[in-house]
C-alpha cells in the first residue's frame, strides 16, 4: 500500500509541474483560449484575449487522473515483478 501512495504522490508531484510549465508554453505559442471538458469534469481552461491570460483547473478531475495514473502504474509493477 505504501507503493501505491509513492505512485499517487509521484502523480500528483508529476501533473502539478506540468500544469505549472504549462501556462509559459502556450504563452509563448500564442494558443487561443480553449477548455478540457465540461462541467464538474473540466480538467482546465486557457484564456489568452485582450483582457489578459490565465489557466485554471478543477482539483476532483485532476485528483482521479492522478489516482487512475497510480492504480494503473502499481497493477502494471506488481504484475511484472513477480
Amino acid at each position: 500500500m505504501v507503493r501505491a501512495f509513492k505512485i499517487f504522490l509521484a502523480t500528483i508531484i508529476v501533473l502539478g509541474l506540468v500544469f505549472a510549465a504549462l501556462p509559459a508554453f502556450l504563452q509563448v505559442l500564442n494558443v487561443p483560449a480553449f477548455s478540457v471538458g465540461d462541467g464538474p469534469f473540466l480538467l482546465l481552461r486557457w484564456r489568452n484575449d485582450a483582457a489578459g491570460s490565465g489557466i485554471s483547473f478543477n482539483l476532483l478531475p485532476f485528483g482521479l487522473l492522478a489516482v487512475g495514473i497510480g492504480v494503473v502504474v502499481y497493477g502494471v509493477k506488481r504484475r511484472y515483478s513477480s
